[in-house]
């Protein structure tokens, strides 16, 4: 079935979704704006002026497939990071290296999204392959974990943290996969208590000396301190070297990974850095 086709020019038409938009904001916080790049961005620009002037912190979430900057031009302050999702997506594949994790952050703003706008995080949703269909499971945690550990809100799509392998499979209460969806929680709960993890706090890529194929490092600074977050995206566990000043305490388990001169990586570890050592 075609999608309906709106004159927007038409100030009876834009009167009429106005006033849903208007009957919604009472129920909810915030719209998810779905195919955002149909529609003229000075309907947006009026949607904005609208739900902000009600509510400022009102949520306005865009899609946009390709990445259209201009829709952060007085329209939405959040947006889906396609382009992260690509690159996580690339790296599972094997057709990017790990290190592209470290160009994310930057693609951001090379794509033309000024520093204020907010990103949301994924490796998949409704419309594409499960990240299971396309890179294993060690793969799939590092990419999960690089989505609680960059600047931006994780976000998980159902059955991500329990191990669905079909695109819009039935949720498997009955057969989750309870070590993923522990993994996810650790996750969550790293995501939520340290600081350095959120997406005010700055981001830095490290180079590894001897750095193992599958593995890209990068610090996350904010006031209370410091972290270098190693993310394994190959299988087995990673024996990876580490530069003066971290610690060996994986912040996600409370354990000490510590193996010779650095530290054993499953998929993912967050480790405490001195403020100088990055």
């Amino acid at each position: 079935m075609a999608s309906p086709v709106h004159d927007y020019d038409s100030l009876a038409l834009r009167s009429w979704i106005l006033a849903a938009v208007d009957h919604w904001q009472e129920v909810v916080d915030g719209f998810r704006c779905d195919v955002a790049w149909g529609v003229p961005r000075s309907f947006w620009k009026d949607v904005r002026d609208r739900v902000k002037a009600r509510d400022p912190d009102f949520l306005l979430l865009d899609e946009t497939i390709p990445w259209h900057s201009d829709f952060a031009e007085n329209q939405f302050g959040s947006h889906f990071d396609y382009g992260g999702n690509e690159t996580l997506r690339a790296v599972g594949r094997g057709e990017e290296d790990a290190t592209a994790v470290n160009d994310i952050v930057e693609d951001r703003a090379v794509e033309g999204y000024p520093d204020h706008t907010h990103f949301f995080n994924y490796i998949e949703n409704h419309d594409m392959e499960r990240y299971l269909s396309i890179a294993d499971r060690a793969a799939q945690k590092a990419a999960g974990a690089a989505t609680f550990t960059l600047p931006g809100a994780p976000m998980l799509y159902y059955g991500q943290e329990s191990g669905v392998p079909q695109q819009r499979g039935t949720m498997n209460w009955g057969d989750a996969d309870e070590d993923l969806r522990a993994y996810y929680k650790r996750l969550v709960d790293a995501r939520e208590s340290l600081p350095e993890l959120q997406t005010a706090a700055a981001t830095t890529p490290v180079e590894l000396s001897d750095r193992p194929d599958g593995v890209v490092a990068y610090a996350r600074s904010a006031e209370d301190g410091q972290v270098l977050v190693v993310l394994n995206f190959a299988s087995g566990t990673a024996s990876v070297p580490l530069p003066e000043g971290v610690e060996t305490t994986d912040l996600l388990t409370d354990d000490d990974v510590a193996d010779g001169d650095g530290v054993a990586v499953e998929s993912a570890a967050v480790l405490r850095a001195d403020d100088a050592s990055l």
